[in-house]
């Protein structure tokens, strides 16, 4: 390491990783800390007994990636490694509603300021709806409960940061089995591969997707 930087960026989910490339492509010398490792997928935790957890308190013997905190009012599930956030989001991409920069935001950030951006991310993420044939059971009991409960307007399918294949679906042999997945080169040029509907989409999914 070098023994001075233009600029340190702590964190190296989407706003640090971000911030550090663009002030990177300026030319300055950046240093990105994270408080994790960064996992492979060839070691990336799968079984019961694998380094999830991230402890504060004991990162030398719980050094996972998920950092899961009780509080009073919540639960927090936040990222603990290389990918911050990243690591957790469930690849949901869902826009602010503007009437939520009606108060306690600067006047200068506003619903209609940030759209651009919100649609460049969504190009640059491909991000899309599960295909409706593909929908799993859990959605459809959702939807149900949604619809019983007087709430149908308000359920829908979110965008999501996922490539799905529309010529698959669940009568496939062994649908769920990663030979499903139709690889193909995304619009910067690195190679994806599209969704099985594995369900570890919270875990770390196995395939670029």
């Amino acid at each position: 390491m070098v023994n001075s930087y233009d600029v340190i960026v702590i964190g190296s989910g989407f706003g640090g990783a971000v911030a550090a490339c663009r002030l990177a492509e300026k030319g300055m010398k950046v240093l990105v800390l994270e408080r994790g490792r960064r996992w492979d997928p060839a070691d990336y935790p799968r079984e019961p007994g694998d380094a999830w957890i991230w402890n504060q308190s004991k990162p030398q013997t719980q050094n996972g990636w998920l950092d899961f905190r009780v509080l009073d009012d919540m639960c927090v599930a936040q990222g603990a490694a290389v990918g911050g956030g990243l690591l957790i989001y469930a690849n949901v991409s869902i826009d602010a509603k503007p009437d939520l920069f009606n108060s306690g935001w600067p006047a200068e950030i506003t619903y209609d300021e940030l759209k651009p951006y919100y649609d460049k991310v969504g190009r640059m993420l491909n991000v899309q709806t599960i295909p409706e044939k593909q929908v799993p059971e859990r959605y459809k009991l959702m939807k149900e409960s949604a619809e019983k409960l007087g709430y149908g307007t308000r359920f829908g399918a979110v965008p999501l940061a996922v490539s799905f294949n529309p010529e698959w679906t669940y009568n496939l042999p062994d649908p769920f089995n990663d030979n499903h997945s139709k690889a193909y080169t995304n619009e910067q040029g690195q190679q994806q591969g599209t969704c099985v509907h594995s369900g570890n989409c919270d875990l770390g999914c196995q395939i670029p997707s």
